[in-house]
């Protein structure tokens, strides 16, 4: 809880539900924020299914194979009102950011 977390999901431990249905059923409708970071398509679409309709935001973090396709419907993306996106390196611009993280490290601020 420290840093934000709640609840912690073993997949192994789900029985006969998937991972998206405990998720909604432990949230009552999904979750605000989900982050796939192992880098599966099918972990992509667990994580899509398990966030909150209307508002609900997955960001994905790992990194597929090369050529590797997300399977939605484009029901499920008009109609869900839920946001899908990519994070490469968190955001970071690396030609701006790097200089101004090396002189917070150098100056001890970091």
């Amino acid at each position: 809880k420290k840093f934000g977390v709640t609840d912690f999901v073993n997949s192994g431990n789900c029985g006969d539900k998937s991972v998206s249905q405990v998720i909604n059923d432990i949230t009552g409708g999904g979750a605000d924020y989900c982050f796939e970071c192992v880098g599966l398509a099918s972990l992509v679409q667990e994580a899509y299914a398990c966030c909150r309709k209307g508002w609900g935001k997955t960001i994905v973090l790992g990194v597929d194979k090369p050529g590797s396709k997300l399977s939605l419907t484009s029901y499920e993306v008009l109609h869900s009102g839920k946001t899908l996106m990519g994070s490469l390196f968190g955001g970071l611009k690396a030609k701006s950011d790097i200089p101004i993280l090396l002189k917070r490290y150098a100056d001890k601020v970091i």
